[in-house]
């Protein structure tokens, strides 16, 4: 397994699911992780209960440590873990908290917290209730149940409803039915950067695309030049979610110049014959001069590639990151399968010096110069990220995947 020493993310993308009771809140969750469950997304749910509850079975050994006098217990097998803990008397506090839980009573504001650190592999966590959040949240209203929100407006990007749009002026309004339009909302809200975020990423960033690689597998045939099922070449294909992210495209050569695109600029090696580590250094040098704070990387034998993986390995940084995310961290690297992939990360172009020390030291292993660096891995197993790090290597893998 390869070592990582990175705090956890402090967060992820939540959600909150408000109504009145009987509105339909429950059904709907039911739906939505159907939903992004058939996404290869990975759902947890967070229930809040205006009234005291009882989960434990009686007559259970943990039953019975509590009737006894246990302030908590807890379960655990190969499968599952059962938490049970008695709460403390709720202090109230008045001035609330400077924070997206705002407008929650204090000992709400913690629990939430503290239960959402339970699920660091959710990719989106779903609230059912807590109605005066300023946390994104959907509300749902049901005829005959209710006609107007309940919810404070802070936060609150749809309503889910039989009614007609009409009665929520200003407001998005989905139908009961509209799942995935429902889904791709709270995708949108909660994982997706900001349309200026998506305008600093463009000034800021750049995007390089590796294709100095020998292709010995291949015979010598370049795997940039390779056509895909569009008739397009991989280098290309991977250029054009590249332009969707960044006005500044790199492409990165040793000493052999294979394809030349509009609006790409090619960047040789500095120091040929070193492999990926030089076309890193290059690029990472270049976007320095060029006055970019860090470079996307891509490899040029990934056709899959999509630009949401960066914005996602990029929003993933910035959970963990309290100012500049790459003022704190050198990169962000995608992991799966406990293999890390160098060549599907972003880098600060500070890297640059690091990397040209390695190379002058003819040290020329990437994993060896990555553990000089602070690097977040984010592990993409299971995710639909996932099949975008694949890479073609051999005449069969590509036939399997003009195949489809």
């Amino acid at each position: 397994m390869w070592e990582v020493h990175v705090k956890k993310l402090k967060s992820c993308a939540v959600c909150v699911i408000c109504g009145v009771k009987n509105s339909g809140k429950t059904t709907l969750i039911e739906k939505l992780i159907r939903e992004f469950s058939r996404r290869g997304m990975t759902i947890a749910v967070i229930k809040h209960d205006g009234h005291d509850f009882t989960c434990d079975l009686p007559g259970t050994d943990s039953s019975r440590f509590t009737q006894a006098g246990a302030c908590g217990t807890a379960v655990f097998s190969e499968k599952r873990i059962f938490i049970h803990r008695l709460q403390p008397e709720p202090q109230e506090n008045e001035d609330g908290f400077a924070d997206p839980c705002a407008g929650m009573r204090q000992w709400e504001q913690e629990q939430v917290k503290e239960l959402m650190t339970l699920f660091p592999d959710a990719d989106i966590i779903l609230i059912e209730g807590l109605k005066n959040t300023a946390l994104p949240k959907i509300e749902v209203v049901r005829s005959m149940i209710s006609s107007e929100p309940v919810s404070v407006s802070e936060g609150r990007f749809g309503i889910v409803t039989d009614l007609s749009d009409t009665a929520f002026p200003g407001e998005k309004v989905f139908p009961f039915t509209a799942i995935r339009e429902i889904a791709d909302a709270i995708v949108e809200q909660t994982l997706s950067l900001r349309k200026t975020d998506k305008e600093r990423i463009r000034n800021d960033f750049a995007a390089a695309i590796l294709a100095g690689g020998k292709s010995r597998r291949m015979n010598g045939q370049h795997k940039g030049a390779l056509l895909t099922s569009e008739g397009r070449t991989f280098t290309e294909q991977i250029t054009s979610q590249m332009f969707s992210l960044s006005d500044c495209i790199y492409l990165s050569y040793g000493d052999t110049i294979c394809i030349e695109i509009d609006g790409c600029r090619i960047v040789t090696d500095r120091y040929p014959g070193c492999g990926p580590l030089g076309g890193l250094e290059a690029v990472l040098s270049q976007a320095g001069e060029d006055r970019r704070k860090a470079v996307m990387i891509s490899a040029c034998d990934t056709p899959g590639i999509k630009a949401e993986l960066y914005l996602f390995l990029l929003e993933r940084l910035e959970q963990v990151s309290t100012e500049d995310a790459f003022e704190e961290w050198d990169g962000v690297v995608a992991v799966s399968d406990d293999r890390i992939h160098p060549l599907t990360a972003i880098y600060s172009v500070r890297a640059a010096e690091i990397f040209a020390k390695q190379i002058k030291e003819r040290n020329f292993r990437l994993r060896d110069v990555l553990r000089k660096l602070r690097i977040l891995y984010v592990d993409l197993k299971g995710s639909r990220y996932e099949d975008m790090l694949t890479n073609i290597n051999t005449k069969e893998e590509y036939e399997a995947h003009m195949r489809g």
